[in-house]
């Protein structure tokens, strides 16, 4: 493989984790991004074991190509609508509530029934 092509691919994937840190909150982005770019992740490295040295580096280019094309169309088409939305919504990333679906789970020793 071409020289530094493993740092490469490590930095590609700690950009894709900082992403879904950071940004990946709605519920959609979250059924969405994590596929397309484990996926994409997954055809690199397919190319990478099956195929001989001279397009690695293509390779590489489009698969972080494909995965910043993911990044901006999740951004654009799920995250920013998410964030006009119904801010009482289970489903709404707010301030409060930075990842969607959040359901508190309480303790069963915290119900009315138990209590003193």
């Amino acid at each position: 493989s071409p020289a530094g092509f493993e740092e490469r691919i490590f930095s590609l994937c700690s950009l894709i984790e900082l992403f879904n840190l950071i940004f990946v909150r709605s519920a959609a982005s979250a059924a969405i991004y994590p596929r397309v770019a484990a996926a994409c992740v997954v055809y690199l490295h397919f190319y990478i074991f099956c195929a001989f040295y001279p397009f690695h580096s293509l390779a590489f280019l489009v698969c972080s190509s494909a995965c910043l094309y993911m990044m901006l169309y999740c951004l654009n088409h799920f995250e920013e609508p998410a964030l006009r939305a119904d801010p009482f919504s289970n489903t709404t990333p707010t301030a409060a509530h930075p990842r969607a679906l959040y359901l508190p789970m309480l303790s069963p020793s915290w119900t009315v029934e138990s209590a003193p």
